[in-house]
């Protein structure tokens, strides 16, 4: 596996479509409080969050942007856009081969 600490960076000399390369992003989260509190008590620890999809390029600027689903037509679906400022780090977990269809 690659690991690299911020958004990913596919070491291949090709990728040329979406859903070539699988991922696990890490990234921090807003979080909020829905209670009156005192200043003192507001939480200091990270909310970070572990979403595993297929890597979309260039998907949207300053975001990396996993799917979900890929469908054979070449559409995607549950489309994550996380900032590039809130990704810790990023794994590539695969390059799958194509699926065969008959």
């Amino acid at each position: 596996m690659t690991t690299s600490p911020k958004p990913c960076v596919n070491t291949r000399t090709t990728m040329t479509s979406p859903g070539e390369t699988c991922v696990l992003v890490e990234w921090l989260d807003a979080h909020a409080s829905s209670q009156w509190m005192d200043p003192a008590d507001i939480d200091q620890d990270a909310f970070v969050v572990r979403s595993i999809g297929w890597l979309i390029p260039g998907g949207k600027p300053g975001h990396v942007v996993i799917a979900q689903s890929l469908g054979s037509d070449a559409q995607i679906d549950g489309v994550l856009s996380i900032p590039v400022g809130m990704v810790q780090r990023t794994v590539v977990l695969g390059y799958p081969t194509p699926a065969h269809t008959e």
